[in-house]
């Protein structure tokens, strides 16, 4: 008697204890893709042009089989510009500031708030974290969004974490850490508003 085989999405796989496998990426090609980029731990390289930076963020994501790219920025107001934001909007980056005096663990909670709505709009999106920072609390949720098949790649990983390997990020990182980075540092106003990633007017003023 032949062996029934079970279909792919009855399967599972089930682990010894001390066997530690890395769990793939997983990239749905289709889906939207969104980058949540921490400028606290990932500043803007210095004499690199945000389009550009733009442009090979979405090359490296395209050549993972990402299609849809969107960047979402996260810094603090006093940072930017007049300049430095209309590059930003130039650049179709979207900029969202983080609330002023916070530490590690609020900086990753607003950023969190913002992934956590992404799956409810998007349907198995891919999230995309540039940050050095996660809260275990974060490391939850990404677990739980990456079982329930959205495509999840965080710039910084640990081996216990049921997640794919930080590697996978490794061109992303490269990008802001083999190069001279600085943080702006006037305090001229932001714009009233810049297009969402997600398909929407938002406004950035305080």
């Amino acid at each position: 008697m032949s062996e029934k085989v079970l279909p792919e999405e009855n399967q599972i796989l089930i682990l010894d204890d001390d066997e530690n496998i890395t769990p793939p990426l997983v990239i749905n090609k289709t889906r939207k893709t969104v980058v949540y980029w921490d400028m606290v731990d990932y500043p803007v390289p210095k004499d690199v042009d945000v389009a550009s930076l733009h442009s090979r963020i979405e090359s490296i994501l395209h050549d993972l089989g990402c299609q849809e790219v969107s960047i979402m920025a996260y810094g603090y107001k006093n940072w930017f510009s007049d300049e430095l934001k209309r590059k930003f909007m130039d650049a179709k980056i979207f900029v969202d500031y983080l609330p002023e005096g916070g530490d590690d663990f609020a900086r990753m909670t607003w950023i969190l708030v913002d992934i956590t709505c992404l799956p409810v709009l998007f349907p198995k999106p891919n999230v995309i974290v540039l940050s050095k920072h996660m809260e275990k609390e974060a490391v939850g949720c990404f677990q739980f969004m990456y079982m329930n098949g959205v495509g999840v790649l965080l710039s910084k990983t640990e081996p216990d974490w049921l997640l794919p390997d930080e590697s996978s990020a490794f061109e992303l990182t490269s990008l802001f850490e083999h190069l001279d980075c600085e943080k702006p540092q006037r305090e001229d106003t932001l714009a009233n508003s810049v297009d969402h990633p997600l398909g929407e007017k938002t406004n950035v003023s305080s």
